[in-house]
């Protein structure tokens, strides 16, 4: 029995059960004539574009958007100004 040496663990291989070889060589040819005509619709994606599209699918995000909006600081600013002359006034009345 060693200490150093661990065995390691079998690897996961799956093979599937029902599996059409016919469909899929078919597609394969598909493809690979898609492409060899300047058919294939598949084309790279851009990494803004697929971000833009997360940002709008997540409504939590929009949320956080309108919570840093500048007009939303500048009320929130203005209301604290509004605050601390009330408070100062009403500091001045009482002493």
């Amino acid at each position: 029995m060693s200490f150093f040496r661990q065995p390691r663990p079998r690897r996961f291989h799956h093979e599937y059960i029902y599996v059409d070889e016919r469909k899929e060589r078919l597609q394969r040819i598909e493809q690979r004539a898609k492409e060899t005509l300047g058919l294939a619709t598949h084309r790279p994606l851009d990494r803004e574009q697929l971000h833009e599209a997360f940002k709008a699918a997540m409504p939590h995000m929009a949320c956080r958007k309108r919570r840093h909006s500048p007009a939303r600081q500048l009320l929130e600013t203005g209301f604290l100004a509004f605050l601390l002359v009330l408070f100062s006034l009403l500091l001045m009345f009482l002493l």
